[in-house]
């Protein structure tokens, strides 16, 4: 049977573990390519590139690595200079930035929340 939060009870943040295609660093956007695999997810490229899985939370030096990545929820990091309340997209080769595209796939993968911290809400791909 499947976890329900009671009324007292609330998600703070979702990861998962998955397998590297390549070298990611960590505080890259992520795609799944199968079931157990991830590569970089990048808004310029097709459809598939852009339908985001998260956040790597780790580092892997190259393919078939384990990777943590972090699908949901407040992300901590002194790498966060965003202003606050900004929306966060996914860029080229899984970069977050607050500048939204104008051509290839709009993905909005959540807010900053100031400073060091994000808040990862991801949505689906939008094709401009």
């Amino acid at each position: 049977m499947p976890f329900v939060a009671g009324p007292q009870e609330s998600v703070e943040k979702l990861s998962i573990e998955r397998v590297a295609d390549q070298a990611i660093s960590a505080l890259k956007v992520v795609r799944l390519t199968s079931s157990t695999n991830v590569d970089l997810a990048d808004s310029t490229l097709t459809y598939e590139d852009a339908i985001t899985a998260g956040v790597a939370t780790s580092t892997t030096t190259g393919a078939g690595q384990t990777i943590n990545i972090q699908t949901y929820g407040v992300l901590d990091d002194p790498f966060f200079t965003f202003p606050l309340n900004d929306l966060l997209f996914l860029g080229a080769s899984g970069t977050i930035t607050n500048v939204a595209p104008t051509t290839g796939h709009r993905v909005v993968l959540g807010k900053s929340l100031g400073v060091g911290s994000i808040f990862i809400e991801i949505q689906e791909p939008i094709i401009l």
